[in-house]
């Protein structure tokens, strides 16, 4: 192939944002070839590492005393081997997203050929036009650290041939689409449970393969799930669709019922933004970390879900851009929080998030919860939590979407806290189920703890599975401090936000089994000021919801009003 354009450039030490080249491809190319090379990419030696300023930093900003009982000697052993210069590159042709190569490689390849596609990438219909070529820095350890960006391409020989087969493939792809919508529009029977024993679907929102930076293949990823018994999982890769036609293609050669739900992991360098139900790449280049709420309306707007992944996560110096650092000011546009990162350490990570989300909850935002495994491997699935929603005779794509809206999901190892409101009788009564997730049964004679967390205080109660509890309402509004009327309830009275949890002994995160929808108890006495605003233990801002509405815990509930 014949070099078309190259572009050198030395990036400064903690340098984080983004370098774009524009390029025109003025001939057809049957082959075009992408390559990005830096170096520097570790401390030549533990001597070089910065010791006293990383831990000041780290103690600052992550509260943690991990670092005390360590040497010197130690400490720049554990930053030299845990910390890295990150930079990734994507690509639009034309303004259409071809490809994002998210691996730790010092050098890598977007190819894009007859006979070669690079994994993260998608072959666009012709090789010809403004070729937008973006160099992502996410984190930079040394002064001076030198990349080359490189363009090589080899022309078309027989341009009329090409055209009449670019010709003969937009029809072709035109008669697929409109076959794919006309299967859409169609009741969808495959690999679709329209009719289950079971009452929820368990679902595994948050993992990678090799079209990013995984170890697990398309196929391997699949066969994974479906070993383990999963009802559907997400396709989540950092900053690339490339794997959703390649997992469409073996779900369709698939004998079996597992389904898959498309989406991706905005990987930016201030936070990490979970998208589920994602039909096409969004743009996130120019993202705001002042006004993110601009990047979570974009992607809503085309229909897809948009969530917090893992806020916070341990950023630089090791992962920048994991820990959530955008100045959130206006949730209205978050549809849900992961609240477990699986993988990460519970006390540091997990707790945090879930005590955030509890927050946003009890100031008057309306947001759902969910968790992931944040695949990378062949990890063990059992004893982990997951994410649960009602299963109404839907494909999975669709139950969540509902659920997600409706703030209708489970965070679960297991056992599945669920609770029906009877506002004639004036209670709520609570259930243990079984999400039949293995790894973390229910124990039918076992007593649990279920825990119900208002504005005012905590509620601790003992439950059986095999023994239903009835909580009647009178019993929250000392803890809600409203009064609750002797009348029905109606959808626009004040609503109360209660926080259902389960424990398998005591209400300590380490025993905790199952976080449940929010119960919002309907009430007759009109409050006249608006939910009061929390500051949590976030970079951002939290806000009260200037709309609350209401939401359906369990289906006999005919509450719920979409957002």
């Amino acid at each position: 192939m014949q070099q078309l354009y190259e572009a050198k450039g030395l990036l400064s030490r903690e340098f984080i944002g983004q370098i774009t080249y524009t390029f025109c491809l003025t001939d057809p190319l049957e082959e075009l070839d992408i390559c990005l090379a830096f170096d520097k990419q570790h401390y030549e030696s533990p001597s070089q590492v910065p010791v006293e300023e990383l831990v000041d930093y780290c103690r600052l900003r992550y509260n943690t005393s991990a670092y005390e009982a360590m040497s010197r000697e130690q400490l720049a052993e554990l930053f030299f081997r845990e910390t890295k210069t990150e930079i990734h590159i994507s690509a639009f042709l034309n303004d259409e997203f071809i490809g994002c190569i998210h691996k730790q490689l010092t050098c890598r390849h977007m190819h894009f050929g007859p006979g070669e596609l690079s994994q993260g990438c998608i072959m666009p219909e012709r090789l010809e036009g403004v070729l937008k070529v973006t160099v992502l820095v996410f984190q930079v350890l040394l002064d001076d650290t030198p990349y080359t960006v490189t363009i090589k391409g080899k022309k078309l020989e027989n341009c009329k041939e090409a055209e009449q087969k670019m010709i003969t493939k937009a029809e072709t792809a035109e008669a697929e689409s409109d076959i794919a919508k006309t299967e859409a529009d169609a009741p969808e029977t495959k690999n679709t449970k329209t009719e289950s024993p079971q009452k929820f679907l368990r679902l595994e929102l948050h993992n990678h393969t090799t079209e990013s930076d995984a170890s697990l293949s398309c196929q391997d990823l699949l066969d994974h799930m479906a070993a383990d018994g999963v009802d559907a999982f997400a396709l989540t890769d950092h900053n690339t669709i490339s794997g959703h036609p390649k997992m469409k293609a073996l779900l369709e050669e698939t004998p079996n019922s597992i389904q898959c739900i498309y989406g991706m992991e905005y990987t930016t360098y201030y936070g990490h933004i979970l998208c589920l139900n994602l039909r096409e790449y969004v743009p996130w280049d120019s993202i705001d970390p002042r006004r993110p709420e601009l990047i979570f309306r974009k992607i809503r707007s085309t229909g897809a879900l948009a969530g917090i992944a893992h806020p916070f996560s341990y950023g630089y110096p090791f992962a920048t851009g994991c820990r959530f650092e955008m100045q959130m000011t206006d949730y209205s546009d978050v549809d849900f929080i992961e609240i477990f990162n699986n993988p990460e350490p519970l006390k540091e990570v997990n707790e945090p998030a879930l005590l955030l989300w509890e927050k946003l909850i009890l100031a008057g935002w309306h947001i759902a919860v969910t968790c992931g495994m944040d695949l990378h491997g062949k990890w063990k699935l059992a004893g982990n939590y997951a994410t649960f929603v009602q299963d109404r005779g839907l494909p999975a794509s669709e139950a969540l979407d509902l659920a997600v809206r409706e703030r209708c999901t489970w965070v679960s190892k297991g056992p599945l806290l669920a609770a029906e409101n009877l506002p004639e009788q004036r209670c709520t009564v609570f259930r243990i189920l079984d999400g039949g997730k293995p790894g973390c049964p229910v124990d039918p004679g076992k007593t649990y703890l279920m825990t119900l967390r208002l504005s005012g205080g905590t509620i601790e109660e003992r439950i059986s599975p095999d023994s239903p509890l009835s909580i009647p309402w009178e019993k929250f509004a000392h803890l809600a401090a409203l009064d609750l009327g002797d009348s029905g309830a109606g959808i626009s009275d004040p609503l109360c936000p209660v926080i259902p949890k389960l424990y398998e002994e005591a209400a300590e995160p380490e025993s905790l089994l199952c976080v449940s929808p929010v119960l919002y108890l309907p009430l007759t006495a009109r409050q006249t000021t608006s939910p009061t605003a929390v500051t949590a233990s976030h970079p951002a801002t939290v806000a009260p919801h200037p709309n609350p509405s209401t939401i359906r815990p369990m289906e006999k509930v005919e509450t719920a009003v979409p957002r």
